[in-house]
Formats: structure tokens, sequence, C-alpha cells
């Protein structure tokens, strides 16, 4: 859930049209648990998220929402 939030509050799905946000998170999180699971991991275990996490979930998020728009 906390990717998922991140992504919103960031504005990271500006451009993802409000009917393709539905299709876009249920990707997203198959996506994390399938490629990213370090990264959930460390969110789950640190409990906030440090300098270093939100880094590489920015990248992972932005990396993601341009392959999801083509």
């Amino acid at each position: 859930m906390v990717p998922l939030i991140f992504a919103g509050v960031n504005g990271h799905l500006d451009t993802v049209p409000v009917n393709k946000i539905l299709q876009w998170e249920s990707d997203f999180l198959a996506h994390l648990k399938t490629n990213e699971s370090e990264l959930l991991a460390t969110i789950d275990k640190e409990g906030a998220i440090s300098k270093d996490t939100e880094a590489k979930l920015r990248d992972v998020t932005q990396s993601f929402v341009k392959s999801f728009l083509g």
C-alpha cells in the first residue's frame, strides 16, 4: 500500500488517465511483488521510507509509469 500512496502523493500518477488508474494499481503491485520484492521487504522492515529507499521507489515508480503508458 505504501508504494501506491507514494506514487499518488508525489505526482507520479498525474500522466495516467483516470480510467486506467485501477489497472495501473493492479499491474504495479504485481510488478513490485514479482520484480521488486526486496524493496517491499525493506519498506516493511523499516516501517518508514529512508532516503535510499525513497530514491529506489521513485525510480521504480517512474520507470513503471513510463512502461505502462507505452
